[in-house]
């Protein structure tokens, strides 16, 4: 593995688990009835992986869509729109404690959808590291450059 691949791969999980143990404790709050603390915390993931998040609708999941086709790259568009949906509404709702347990369960429902899907997205990482070294080398910059912007994940559209 080259240096290049090395650095890629290391990136790439490295958001993978800040995404996957952000939306742990977003759920260990949640089942402690803390929903500030979860709030709280998606804010941050908010903040930390908005740029891993559009560099996989941008980069990766065009590249997806072409090896595994457009069907299984609409669920992981749709997986990243129910997690996004999920932190707005953990990051907006002024009165947490007081939403209705359907708005809970809601919330609930998207928060465990999402951890599912951070961890199983990790391995598409693969579709990356079978790049040549050139477009390896391409896609690392783009990653970080994506970074550069600090891009929150809820001003995707």
């Amino acid at each position: 593995m080259n240096e290049t691949s090395s650095r890629l791969k290391k990136e790439f999980l490295q958001d993978h688990r800040l995404l996957t143990q952000g939306f742990a404790n977003i759920q260990k709050a949640i089942r402690e009835n803390n929903w500030k603390k979860a709030a709280k915390i998606a804010e941050r993931i908010d903040r930390l992986v908005g740029s891993h998040i559009e560099f996989e609708e941008k980069v990766l999941y065009p590249i997806v869509a072409k090896e595994r086709g457009k069907e299984y790259a609409s669920r992981l568009y749709r997986e990243h729109s129910l997690a996004r949906e999920a932190l707005i509404k953990l990051i907006r709702s002024k009165e947490l404690e007081r939403m209705e347990p359907e708005e809970k369960e809601e919330i609930i429902q998207k928060v465990e959808t999402s951890i599912d899907h951070a961890v199983s997205c990790g391995t598409l990482l693969s579709h990356l590291t079978a790049l040549d070294e050139e477009k390896q080398k391409e896609f690392l910059e783009r990653l970080l450059a994506f970074r550069q912007t600090h891009r929150c994940w809820s001003e995707l559209s």
